[in-house]
This record gives structure tokens, sequence and C-alpha cells, in this order.
């Protein structure tokens, strides 16, 4: 009789357990596995909601029409967004994705934080690489930190492992940092680096000094350290100046403004695996720098003990660019 009932509860099991693929199934047929309004109000209930309203104005579409393996997001938090809102002075969201070149650019930068393969959070406690066929690119991973990607938060951490994605097609990590895409194999120039990272206001200094500008873009390797846009702003406003022009004129002409633009310039490219210990290099107008790489960051120091250090870092053809939390003094 207990035989007789076990396995009569067995097949209940197994039919209540069929019946379950089969909504399984008709729900992700229905919404399909990466619905965009979908996938967007679970990104808004989980709090996310600059990552909720990028990935619909993105439009979603990060994945091949026969595509139907499992993904991990790694999904900014909002605290990152408003973090890199600030760092490009930005009021609100339309403002932060124009500086960030539309539409076309925000599916790339949604696109950067989506990975095919399901990716857990034990398998990131070890060191490996993923690909993110979508950009092309590749996440570092060392031993449950991110190592040597390009992000708005130079040592981005996680906030909340493990999240199952809805329909079943994956997982989410939280983190505290931004990716920024970059493109593979793409030979770019200091200015087109400046423009991808949405930084405009160095640039402004370089072309009303252009001799410099004119030896970044064809000399040998630099490194070009640049404050981001709101350092400038608040270093030309304790200046009592509103342009680079201004600040040349109160400096005494072009050549003061060469000398002061000459001490972010570094006379070597600066790469992170390179550097293990600190070591000393020369800004252009000969002064020493002491440079070292700590916690995912370059640190620079000047020869008067002024200290910045990065928040970011991209490669060009001809050297690397830092962009550093603050300005040199005069």
């Amino acid at each position: 009789m207990k035989k007789s009932n076990t396995y009569l509860y067995f097949l209940v099991f197994l039919m209540l357990f069929s019946s379950c693929l089969d909504d399984f199934g008709r729900n992700r047929e229905a919404f399909g596995p990466f619905d965009v309004d979908g996938m967007a109000e679970f990104f808004d209930a989980q709090g996310l909601t600059y990552f909720a309203q990028y990935y619909r104005m993105s439009g979603g579409n990060f994945y091949e029409e026969d595509f139907e393996g499992g993904i991990t997001i790694f999904a900014p938090s909002d605290e990152a967004f408003m973090q890199a809102m600030e760092l490009y002075g930005s009021p609100d969201l339309d403002d932060f994705v124009a500086k960030r070149g539309g539409i076309a650019h925000l599916s790339m930068l949604i696109g950067s934080h989506i990975f095919h393969g399901e990716f857990y959070g034990y398998l990131l406690d070890t060191t490996g690489v993923i690909f993110n066929p979508y950009t092309e690119n590749f996440l570092h991973i060392k031993k449950g930190k991110f190592a040597g990607n390009r992000v708005i938060h130079s040592q981005p951490d996680f906030v909340e492992k493990d999240i199952l994605l809805p329909y079943g097609n994956g997982v989410m990590h939280i983190i505290d940092g931004v990716f920024l895409p970059s493109y593979k194999n793409r030979e770019k120039n200091f200015v087109e680096a400046f423009l991808d990272l949405g930084i405009h206001g160095f640039l402004s200094a370089l072309v009303y000094e252009e001799t410099l500008l004119e030896k970044l873009m064809s000399g040998p390797q630099f490194s070009l350290i640049t404050p981001h846009d709101n350092a400038i702003k608040e270093f030309l406003a304790t200046q009592q100046v509103r342009s680079f022009r201004e600040f040349k004129d109160k400096l005494g002409g072009r050549d003061h403004l060469r000398e002061y633009l000459s001490q972010y310039i570094i006379v070597e490219s600066l790469n992170h695996e390179d550097i293990l210990r600190p070591k000393e290099y020369f800004f252009l107008n000969g002064e020493p720098c002491l440079v070292k790489w700590e916690n995912h960051r370059f640190y620079i120091r000047n020869e008067n003990g002024q200290t910045v250090w990065s928040i970011l870092h991209d490669t060009t053809n001809n050297g690397t660019l830092l962009v550093v939390n603050d300005v040199f003094g005069e």
C-alpha cells in the first residue's frame, strides 16, 4: 500500500513539474527571453532606476536573433550612474546621453555590461576573462575584483551578487561602477579618445596650445593626464576666469600656458601591468614625477608634492590617456 502511494505521489509530482515547464516555455515564447519592457521592469524592481531607463532607451538589441543561451549582467547601481553624471557635469539623463554621443553610444554603454554565459558569484571569485560579443571587449576579473577594465569608478565592487533574471535566462550582479565601452582594433588618437570619453574641458585647453596638441598627435609615446570636466570647471572658477583663453591671458600668454600644460604630459606611455613598484618619470617640461599603480589606480605626484589619481584610463595609438580626480596647482 505504501509503495503504491509513493508511486502515485511521484506521478503527481511529475505532472505538476511538466505543467510548470509548459508554463515557463509559454512565458518565454510570449515575452521573449530578452523582452525590453519586461527586463526594464525587472531592473526597476531591483532599484536600478537609471539602468532600467537606459536599457529602454537603447532598445535592448544586444543579442543575435537565434541566441538562446543564458547571459550575465553587471548592472551599475543608481549611485554609480549618479557619479558618472557628476563626472560629465550632467544635471539629468538627457544631458548625460547627449554628452556620451547619443543613443548609438548609449547602446554601446549598456551593451558593455551584458555578457553571454551565466557567471555566478563563485565563478567570479577566481581569476579569468569574460568575452562580450556585442562590444567585442574582454572583462578581466582577478580574485573577485575587476582588473584593468575601463570604468568610471576605478575600483568597482559588487553590491549584490547572483540575482536570477526573469524567464530563467541568466544572472545579474549589481556593481558600484559603470563600464565604458571601447572599440576593438580601433586606432584612435588623443582627440578621439577625449571625444569617446566625453571629456571636453582639458581638450579646450590644448586647442589654445596647438603645438602641444600637434606633438601629442604625431610624437612618440606619451601619457596625457587630464582632470575631469568638473575639476576643470572648479579650477577655472578659483582663478576667476571662465575659459582657458582667459586663463592663458592671466598667466601672461601662450608660452606660460604651454609651461602649465606640460606638467600634465608624461614622456612615456604608462601601463599598469608594467608598474610593480613606484617609479620616477618625467613631465614634458623636464620636472620629475612619481607614479605608482595601486588599488587599480595610477597615482601621480609632482615635484611640489601634489598628488592626483586616475578615475579611468584609455589607450590611444601613441600613448595613454589618464582622466584624474583633480588639477595640479599653478
